[in-house]
């Protein structure tokens, strides 16, 4: 007999206790609680079985981790505990009404005992939150001794090196064409079922939509590399490459253990160029008749059949903004107009990323329009726009307040074209944006070269952040001009309920230069024949970087990037886990500021 429960085998106490109850009943004395006599279980009650003609109750459990959540092993019963009451009749057989106002067990090795909300402690089950009791020794207590199984899945291929080394390998991520590396790229072992993702907009914060109970996880640096430690050895294994909702998952080869393994294969390493290899945003694009963007998308290796109208299931929808000359790209029988896009919010709720090129001109839109684009951005949307595309940033509140918005549509302070643009290095995700352009050929003399530059920002203010400036010596009046710039929304979001600073999810770029005109062969206006192919320029490189950059989790440009802990991984109160995983202290009860916590997979 094997009983099933949640995914584990019951414990051979199970499989022991019914082959010595099914011999004392045989023997004529037994010692279950014998109710009636029978012919068939449903003869019996109270969930007892019919053996032998005798009703009996076996036993279910012979730890509460055999028992579905909310439930204790009472006697070898499955009780429901942690449920309220006001005395001990409210409760089950077995289990009594404790000081706390719930249904608890006569004792409690772990949160395991308690149910739902519960924990242990000091052999007691009491509310989350509940401090453990200082040890005398002022240390913190060992593992209980119900804690479950000791290694789960590729956990159990993980092996401890002889010399103190790992099993390690070490890659790169690029985006789907193989041509550029990527930073601040998530790479991680899954030791579990890696989730798929919500459709349309959410507010995702860092971690959130890291699935699959990482195992070993890791960023790649401003180089694309990354290295992972302690990976399984001896089996083959599924590896996860992930920047926001952009995601591909492999299978590499068995690793040998205690060594360091280089991969090699270009094709296990870059981003997904469809989604049958993986996922992708969802993407809308307004084509403009100056910014061919949707040719650089096409350049960077996605593929030309993801390109399709709303309601032909691509990643990239495409929309026309119908002004300008030479006129916008359109896909074969046509897009539909943007104004489709972003005057409706359920639409724009329908997609993780927008893209609005510049339009050739200074199209102002209305204030419903903007209203649309600055909610579907606090919600969690990630907006990029360039150039004329101010229109959507510079006039109306809040995004007006990022930035000293000059608009300059007769374009009288162009800067100088080429414009030898600075990256700013002030805070640690300009360095790497500097370091990743020298990396990629993408620097001249240690600046970004700009072709057809644009002036239409000065002064960022403390809700932006600078990445790329210079003097500009036609424009006196705000002579440093910002080519890029990006902000979190929403703009100074309420202070959470504890106090901790608001949420913010959504992100929005504001680019002064684009692709450029040189980025078409001609100008029929056809997607994709109008796109002209070749190598990447410079600025198109830091485009790429900046597309990935709004795609990317939200976190604070001004602290380093950081990921989140793994299974097994150290966490604490303040650095919460990756998702579907909980922080516990050693008692397996919520962590506690000051005690060793760890990533688990939640059993209760």
């Amino acid at each position: 007999m094997l009983v099933i429960v949640r995914g584990r085998g019951s414990s051979s106490f199970l499989k022991t206790s019914v082959v010595l109850l099914l011999g004392a009943l045989a023997a004529g004395g037994c010692s279950g609680r014998v109710e009636t006599q029978c012919t068939l279980s449903s003869d019996c009650t109270g969930g007892a079985s019919c053996i032998l003609g005798q009703c009996a109750l076996l036993p279910q459990c012979s730890r509460s981790g055999d028992c579905a959540a909310g439930n204790s092993c009472i006697v070898g019963r499955c009780t429901p505990v942690g449920n309220p009451c006001s005395n001990n009749q409210a409760c089950a057989p077995g289990s009594t009404c404790s000081s706390h106002g719930v249904c608890a067990p006569p004792s409690c090795t772990s949160a395991i005992d308690c149910g739902l909300e519960q924990v242990c402690v000091s052999g007691s089950c009491a509310p989350v939150g509940t401090p453990p009791p200082p040890p005398p020794d002022g240390g913190f207590p060992p593992p209980p001794p119900d804690a479950g199984p000791t290694c789960v899945n590729l956990e159990c291929a993980q092996v401890a090196c002889a010399d103190g080394g790992t099993t390690t390998i070490i890659g790169s991520v690029f985006d789907p064409s193989g041509q550029v590396p990527l930073y601040n790229a998530l790479v991680y072992v899954p030791n579990g079922e890696v989730k798929p993702f919500t459709a349309g907009v959410t507010c995702d914060r860092c971690g959130s939509t890291t699935t699959g109970d990482p195992l070993v996880i890791a960023l790649t640096d401003a180089t694309g590399a990354f290295t992972l430690r302690n990976v399984p050895a001896g089996t083959s294994f599924p590896l996860v490459m992930q920047i926001g909702k952009w995601r591909r998952q492999v299978t590499l080869p068995a690793a040998p253990a205690c060594s360091v393994t280089t991969l090699t294969d270009a094709s296990l390493q870059h981003l997904p160029r469809n989604h049958t290899e993986g996922d992708l945003p969802q993407f809308a694009i307004a084509t403009g008749s100056a910014d061919p963007f949707e040719c650089l998308l096409l350049k960077m290796g996605i593929d030309t059949a993801e390109f399709t109208r709303p309601d032909a299931g691509g990643r990239v929808h495409m929309y026309v903004t119908p002004q300008g000359s030479p006129p916008p790209l359109r896909l074969d029988g046509g897009s539909p107009p943007a104004s489709d896009l972003w005057s409706d919010a359920g639409t724009l709720a329908n997609y993780d990323v927008v893209l609005l090129p510049c339009e050739g001109s200074e199209y102002r839109k209305p204030a419903a329009g903007i209203t649309n684009l600055v909610n579907y951005t606090g919600a969690g949307g990630r907006l990029f726009v360039t150039h004329y595309s101010y229109v959507w940033t510079a006039f109306d509140a809040p995004f007006n307040s990022v930035a000293n918005w000059v608009p300059d549509p007769s374009q009288v302070h162009n800067p100088p074209d080429p414009f030898s643009g600075t990256v700013d290095t002030s805070f640690p995700k300009g360095v790497a944006f500097q370091d990743w352009l020298a990396n990629v050929g993408a620097l001249s003399g240690g600046t970004l070269s700009i072709r057809e530059p644009r002036d239409d920002v000065g002064p960022v203010n403390s809700a932006g952040t600078r990445w790329i400036y210079g003097p500009n010596p036609n424009n006196s009046v705000t002579p440093i001009t910002t080519q890029h710039l990006t902000f979190n929304t929403p703009i100074a979001p309420p202070p959470q309920p504890d106090g901790d600073a608001g949420v913010q999810c959504g992100r929005v770029v504001f680019s002064d230069f684009h692709v450029t005109a040189a980025g078409l062969a001609d100008n029929k206006g056809l997607f994709p024949s109008s796109c002209k192919p070749g190598a990447l320029t410079p600025q198109e490189k830091a485009l790429i970087f900046m597309l990935f950059d709004v795609s990317s989790c939200v976190q604070d440009d001004h602290q380093p990037p950081q990921v989140c802990p793994g299974l097994g991984q150290a966490c604490s109160p303040s650095q919460s886990c990756c998702s579907g995983l909980t922080c516990l202290g050693q008692t397996l009860a919520p962590c506690v500021g000051g005690e060793p916590c760890s990533c688990t997979v939640p059993i209760n």
